[in-house]
């Protein structure tokens, strides 16, 4: 049996030494921490469950929950229970994320009038994101970095979903950024997404060509 060396004992390094083993190989897994799940963690206090991290996928992702299916975890879902309201903690006060949003985004202007988290200023500025131009420039872009340009300064200083250190994978999201208003293509994005049967890509294992 070939071994395979998986760097990382994240989710990304899981999946990847789940689907090395699915092959016919055996996944050596390298890792730095005493711990697997990488930023995924459940703590449990004075009767609470607190995620540290992810705490969710996307039923428009077929690809996770088919990965759970395979995983024989499908039992242990959690699906969202109505209302299904989100919550920005802020201080002392519970913010919520506007309904209906795209990932913390307001999709319509009722929504975005609704978004008390934020001020009127910065309302105001991610109203105005149609009218922002498309990026130029060539090169990776975090996720951080991309929202300031479009939503304003505030919208990533207390919107949750965005950090400096990801990188925004525009094309895997081909709607993102194409004609200078993401709110409209975020609508769209979602009817499509639900509708897809997108596969993880493994094109990267498949030059590996593992045989047992």
């Amino acid at each position: 049996m070939r071994d395979v060396a998986i760097i990382g004992a994240g989710i990304t390094g899981l999946v990847a030494a789940c689907e090395v083993h699915r092959r016919g190989a055996r996944p050596v897994i390298f890792e730095a921490s005493p711990r697997t799940g990488g930023l995924i963690r459940t703590e449990h206090s004075e009767g609470f469950t607190i995620e540290a991290g992810p705490d969710s996928v996307l039923g428009s992702k077929p690809a996770g929950l088919e990965l759970i299916r395979d995983l024989g975890l499908e039992r242990e879902v959690q699906t969202v229970r109505p209302p299904g309201v989100a919550f920005v903690l802020r201080g002392e006060t519970l913010f919520a994320l506007p309904r209906p949003s795209f990932l913390g985004i307001p999709l319509n202007h009722d929504a975005l009038l609704r978004y008390d988290l934020l001020s009127d200023e910065a309302r105001a500025r991610m109203g105005a994101e149609p009218g922002v131009p498309r990026r130029d420039a060539d090169g990776d872009e975090s996720v951080a970095s991309f929202f300031r340009r479009r939503f304003g300064p505030e919208t990533v200083d207390l919107t949750p979903f965005v950090r400096e250190d990801l990188l925004l994978n525009l094309p895997a999201h081909p709607h993102c950024d194409k004609d200078g208003d993401l709110v409209c293509n975020a609508r769209q994005l979602t009817t499509e997404e639900r509708a897809a049967t997108r596969k993880p890509d493994w094109s990267a294992l498949d030059k590996l060509k593992l045989e047992s």
